[in-house]
Formats: structure tokens, C-alpha cells, sequence
């Protein structure tokens, strides 16, 4: 799972990916980054599977940078890190996943990795079907040309 997390607290941003590192092998820690718009531009060219966001930052807020997201159609899943619980219900109307109040409790935390899990698996089957169906097309295509190859082979080789 490659994740962003964007904090506007350092020593916050290195605690959680050091969490997050402990709680799971399957995490890779992509980019970590200070305000909301080099979020927006680390999530748009990386294209992670989870960003961590604080609501909070300079520049762009937490909000703006999910509104962006979802305005632009970037699929990914939102974990908003918050010392403020009071933008919840926001959040969600978002498309946040979940919605974690600082300081972080680990136990939580383990509960949003298993839940952003979850959602991961629930969506590899269409990713995998997809592929099997590109896989079998591509081979249909190979049989249809080498069989077009060797009935060519055939009329070459044949008397007139």
C-alpha cells in the first residue's frame, strides 16, 4: 500500500510513518510533505493508494485538498489526521475513509490500516478480472495471427 502523508508537523509526519511502517510490511511511505498544496501535487503525479491529511495546514487545508481531488477525479483513499474533531461530518462529505483526532492512538490507527486493507482486497478482484480479460484477449489476438501466418505460409508453399 503506497501512501503520502501531509502534515504540517515534522515530528508528527515521521511518528506516523514510523507507525505505519510497524504495523505493516505491505505499507511503502512515498512522499511526506508539509502544506496542502505539495499534497496535492505529490498525490496527483503519485497516484498513492492512501493519503494521511491533516486538515489544518498553510496554503490549502485538508478540505481543499480532497474538494481538488475529488473535482479532479483522483482516486484515492483519504485518512484525514486532525487535532480537531470538529470537521468530522466535513470530512466525510469529502470522501474521507476515516478520521483520526490527534495524538494518534495506535490501537485506532491499527483499525484504519485493516479497514484501508479491506477496502484495497475489495477492489483487486476487478483489477485482476481486468487483467485476465486484457491477458486472454491479447492471447486470442496471437492464436488469430499465427493462424493467419501459417495458412499465408500454406498459400505460398501451395502449387498453382
Amino acid at each position: 500500500m503506497r501512501i503520502i502523508i501531509a502534515d504540517d508537523e515534522p515530528l508528527l509526519r515521521h511518528h506516523l510513518g514510523k507507525l505505519l511502517e510497524d504495523i505493516s510490511t505491505d505499507i511503502q511511505l512515498i512522499a511526506s510533505v508539509g502544506d496542502g498544496a505539495q499534497a496535492l501535487e505529490a498525490i496527483t503525479s503519485a497516484q498513492p493508494d492512501v493519503v494521511f491529511l491533516d486538515i489544518r495546514m498553510p496554503g490549502l487545508d485538508g478540505l481543499q485538498v480532497a474538494s481538488e481531488l475529488n473535482k479532479q477525479n483522483i482516486q484515492t483513499n483519504i485518512v484525514f489526521v486532525t487535532a480537531y474533531d470538529d470537521h468530522a461530518i466535513e470530512a466525510f462529505e469529502e470522501g474521507a475513509i476515516d478520521y483520526l483526532v490527534k495524538p494518534i492512538d495506535e490501537s485506532r490507527l491499527l483499525k484504519t490500516v485493516k479497514r484501508l486493507q479491506s477496502v484495497q482486497h475489495r477492489s483487486m478482484p476487478n483489477d485482476d478480472l481486468l487483467n485476465l480479460i486484457r491477458q486472454n484477449q491479447t492471447q486470442q489476438f496471437e492464436t488469430l495471427v499465427n493462424a493467419d501466418l501459417k495458412l499465408i505460409h500454406l498459400a505460398t508453399l501451395s502449387p498453382k
